[in-house]
């Protein structure tokens, strides 16, 4: 009798909706927009995408930031006597955001005029310093989390200033790069090196930690599509690997099968679901529609 009325209650459900559902899984990426920008680009280090479809890129080695439309065509460039070899980006709103500086190990506020807004950070290992500044990203909940190259850590910058340098159990963490939060306020961090990725409450408690299994080779740059499935930028392999929140791995694309020598170092995505890869050799950056 029980067991029949608990078959109802999920006949219910099911008409209902309410049932639980997995993600939407990509199944093929198609290219619909390739653009290089080889005289505008050397060392391209991170991407962004602004409301509007404006495109963020740091080039460290032209110590600039370029705004380009969504065909490629530059727009602006902001250089800045504080820019010494910028590093990741994470947009604040449509016409503001966030840099990371390597040189000055610093993070740095601009406008889209050029302006320098506000500047923080300075060299060190206590907490609220930084040293070789590579990742960031901006919480729902507005904390700005960065990873940390040269003091092997990831830091959340909100209420409080948080720190994490991994878990005794699991190893601590060697490279931390690319970072990405979630809708949750969690984050999912790269680490080049052992390689694998963290994913971190945003208590900064460790909840997984996975990859090696999957053959992950130095993964860089990390994005969520609209479903909250992990895309990962491997430059080891020239692919871009997708995962479950679980760590499973639901997809790869051969990014060097569809655009020949290209590297993906940096993904994201824009308010489409369409996600942008950007490449270091040579400097170019694709648009693709992902298919579920």
């Amino acid at each position: 009798m029980q067991s029949g009325f608990l078959f109802a209650i999920f006949l219910c459900l099911q008409l209902l909706g309410w049932s639980c559902r997995q993600s939407p899984r990509p199944s093929a990426l198609l290219l619909d927009s390739t653009w290089s920008a080889p005289e505008h680009l050397a060392g391209p280090c991170d991407l962004e995408i602004l409301p509007g479809n404006k495109i963020l890129v740091s080039d460290s080695s032209l110590q600039a930031i370029f705004v380009f439309n969504e065909s490629g065509k530059e727009l602006t460039r902001i250089s800045h006597s504080s820019l010494g070899h910028p590093t990741a980006l994470a947009a604040l709103s449509a016409s503001e955001f966030f840099v990371a500086d390597i040189a000055g190990n610093s993070l740095l506020r601009f406008n889209l005029g050029g302006v320098l807004l506000h500047r923080f950070g300075d060299e060190g290992r206590s907490k609220g310093l930084m040293l070789r500044p590579m990742g960031l990203t901006l919480a729902p909940d507005s904390t700005l989390w960065m990873t940390e190259h040269g003091n092997r850590r990831v830091q959340a910058f909100g209420a409080t200033t948080q720190v994490f340098y991994g878990a005794p159990a699991d190893d601590s963490l060697q490279t931390p790069t690319g970072i990405v939060a979630a809708r949750d306020g969690s984050v999912y961090v790269t680490d080049t090196a052992t390689p694998r990725i963290w994913h971190l409450s945003a208590e900064m408690k460790v909840l997984s930690q996975w990859g090696k299994k999957a053959g992950l080779q130095k993964p860089l740059g990390v994005a969520l599509d609209r479903f909250e499935n992990i895309f990962v930028a491997e430059a080891g392999r020239s692919l871009i690997s997708v995962f479950s929140e679980e760590g499973k791995l639901l997809f790869e694309w051969k990014l060097n099968d569809l655009v020949p020598g290209a590297s993906p170092t940096a993904l994201a995505f824009d308010a489409e679901n369409r996600l942008y890869v950007m490449s270091l050799h040579p400097p170019s950056v694709q648009r693709g529609v992902v298919q579920y």
